[in-house]
């Protein structure tokens, strides 16, 4: 999994009273994620239950905008944490203040929305976490220690029952983004909602959090996170989700059946509709995607990927080549060993031509160097030698 999925630690659903249940939730993996070492899941639990330590101002019952969102006290209980379970020693203030500032980005974006919370939801939570606090006490030794100070009922009292509004809020936030997008899993809906509140976040309030980061000490820090470009091809628009096919322009699949464009190309992928942009079959576009997963649900497309932005462009700007020389070509490329498809190209191909069914893409790369990528076989790079040779083949030097 990537630093994306590392970065959301999320755990969802309910807790029974019965202990060995709760210990299961606790320890369970997502599957959708990778396997977790114990220490990780047990920050993943405590996490969980302080979510945005001590920003009480803020979860007044008329909760106004002007409260603070920032404190040192909320940062010291997460420093507290990250320095018993990090398992990236050294960096910690930077662990501790992403997962402070996660917690009141989804928190204010949740608010945004209109998302407000019971007097019976928050006592519910509020019965649920005492249960759940009691049970990772018993289960966790280091979750012991860390109660041990102060006791477990002042412990709740002063860290979790102010928090149990923004609780009941970020619950409802999870809700709303699995419906609004049913076609990713559970989970990763999740992540989709806090990858909204961050943006949102920063949209509202940048200003604030970087005068903290200050304050703290914490430089160099963003929560930006740089994505990979894919291009390729609409095939599909369903629940505000798209199917993209990398590498696939539209008049390839034009006259094919859902089915027989998966079948022939593995990289299907779900990306989520964003900024309300207004995609169709058979658009050719450009993504950011910022990490993704892949499930072991048995479905006809089980890959699934972030979004941070769309771009529709024109397939037209790689230049076809057209073969009157097929067998010499074919002679060239045979004795070359392709290999696994695994760069990635911010442009649409400079170059591409119909190899016996098969369209090759090519890209110019450094020192007159050229890289090629055919979906049915993989890439190769061709040093300058190669690549001068392969284009009088292909008269490139003439298009």
């Amino acid at each position: 999994m990537n630093d994306v999925k590392k970065e959301l630690i999320i755990m969802t659903g309910d807790l029974s009273k019965n202990k060995e249940r709760v210990k299961q939730r606790v320890l369970q993996r997502h599957k959708v994620k990778p396997k977790k070492s114990i220490s990780l899941k047990i920050l993943t639990a405590i996490v969980t239950l302080c979510l945005v330590g001590f920003v009480i101002q803020f979860l007044d019952s008329d909760k106004k905008q002007s409260a603070q969102i920032f404190n040192q006290t909320g940062l010291t209980y997460y420093m507290d944490i990250a320095e018993r379970f990090s398992l990236d020693k050294g960096r910690e203030l930077e662990e501790a203040y992403r997962r402070y500032e996660k917690r009141v980005a989804s928190y204010y974006f949740a608010q945004s929305l209109g998302i407000e919370s019971t007097k019976e939801e928050r006592k519910a939570e509020g019965r649920q976490r005492l249960d759940e606090l009691k049970m990772l006490q018993e289960s966790f030794p280091e979750y012991a220690e860390l109660l041990k100070k102060q006791g477990l009922n002042k412990y709740f009292t002063k860290n979790i029952e102010p928090l149990i509004p923004m609780m009941v809020a970020e619950k409802k936030l999870e809700a709303l983004y699995v419906e609004k997008y049913p076609t990713f899993p559970t989970e990763m809906a999740s992540d989709l909602a806090t990858l909204d509140a961050i943006r949102y976040f920063n949209a509202h309030f940048a200003e604030q959090a970087k005068a903290f980061q200050e304050e703290i000490g914490l430089e160099n820090y963003s929560n930006i996170r740089q994505g990979n470009i894919h291009i390729g091809t609409v095939v599909a628009i369903q629940n505000n989700a798209f199917l993209l096919i990398e590498g696939a322009v539209p008049e390839e699949v034009v006259s094919m059946s859902q089915a027989q464009i998966i079948e022939k190309y593995q990289n299907a992928t779900w990306y989520p509709l964003i900024n309300d942009i207004s995609l169709q079959i058979g658009n050719y576009v450009s993504i950011q995607s910022i990490g993704g997963v892949t499930t072991d649900d048995e479905v006809p497309v089980n890959r699934f990927s972030f979004v941070d932005a769309i771009e529709i462009i024109e397939p037209t700007v790689t230049t076809k080549l057209t073969l009157d020389n097929a067998d010499e070509v074919r002679a060239f490329l045979n004795p070359i060993n392709w290999r696994m498809k695994e760069k990635t190209f911010d442009t649409p191909p400079n170059y591409a031509f119909v190899l016996d069914g098969v369209r090759v893409d090519i890209w110019e790369g450094y020192g007159h160097s050229l890289w090629l990528q055919a979906q049915e076989y993989g890439e190769l790079q061709l040093s300058q030698e190669r690549a001068k040779q392969l284009k009088a083949l292909l008269k490139m030097e003439e298009s």
